[in-house]
C-alpha cells in the first residue's frame, strides 16, 4: 500500500511527494538539518517532500506543516524566496497546523493541545519568565533555524494557537489580517 504513495519523481514542480526511503534527499542543494527532517518544502520546485517514518502518525504532523509552507507559498503574491522577516509567523502557522485532531467527528486545527510543539512552548514559557515577545519575533532566519530551533517552532507554534483561540478568538480576525498582508 505505501509503494503506492510513493508516485512522484523529484524532478517535478508543483505538487506533494511522499517517499519510502530518505535517499532522494541527498541529491538535493539543502543543509545537513534538512537531511535529518522528516520533510520540507522547497520554493524553487513548488513541491512538498516527505519521507515516512515507523508508526506514521509524525509524517501526518509533518504534512500538515509543510503542505500550509506550500499553500501559503503558492497563494500569497510576492512570497516567494523565502521569509526576510516574521520567520516566527512563517514556521508557527505551519507549526499550528500540526494540532489538526478530529472532535466530534470533524477535523479542526488547535485542538490537539498536547500535540509537542503546543506543549513544548508552554514549558519553555514557564521556565523562562523574562522571556520577551519582542526579541522573539525580531529573530531573523538564520538565527531561527540554526539556534534553538525545535524552541522557536514550537513558541511560534503556541503563539499562533494564542492568537487563534485566546478568549474565544478575540484576536482571530486581526491575526488572520496579519497573516494576509
Amino acid at each position: 500500500m505505501l509503494d503506492a504513495l510513493d508516485c512522484s519523481p523529484f524532478d517535478t514542480r508543483g505538487g506533494t511527494t511522499l517517499r519510502l526511503d530518505r535517499p532522494p534527499y541527498r541529491r538535493l542543494p539543502f543543509d545537513e538539518l534538512l537531511l535529518r527532517s522528516r520533510g520540507f518544502y522547497e520554493s524553487a520546485s513548488r513541491n512538498a517532500y516527505f519521507y515516512w517514518t515507523e508508526g506514521g502518525d509524525q509524517v501526518l504532523d509533518t504534512l500538515y506543516h509543510e503542505v500550509t509552507h506550500q499553500l501559503l507559498d503558492e497563494t500569497k503574491e510576492g512570497s516567494r524566496g523565502g521569509s526576510q522577516g516574521n520567520n516566527w509567523v512563517v514556521e508557527g502557522i505551519a507549526s499550528y497546523m500540526e494540532t489538526w485532531k478530529k472532535v466530534d467527528g470533524k477535523w479542526k486545527p488547535g485542538s490537539n493541545l498536547q500535540s509537542d510543539r503546543i506543549q513544548g512552548g508552554k514549558h519553555i514559557l514557564a521556565g523562562n519568565p523574562g522571556w520577551s515577545l519582542r526579541s522573539f519575533i525580531a529573530i531573523d532566519y538564520q538565527k531561527f533555524h540554526k539556534e534553538g530551533r525545535g524552541e522557536n517552532y514550537a513558541l511560534s507554534g503556541s503563539l499562533c494557537h494564542f492568537f487563534i483561540h485566546y478568549q474565544d478568538g478575540i484576536y482571530k480576525e486581526d491575526f488572520v489580517s496579519f497573516l494576509s498582508a
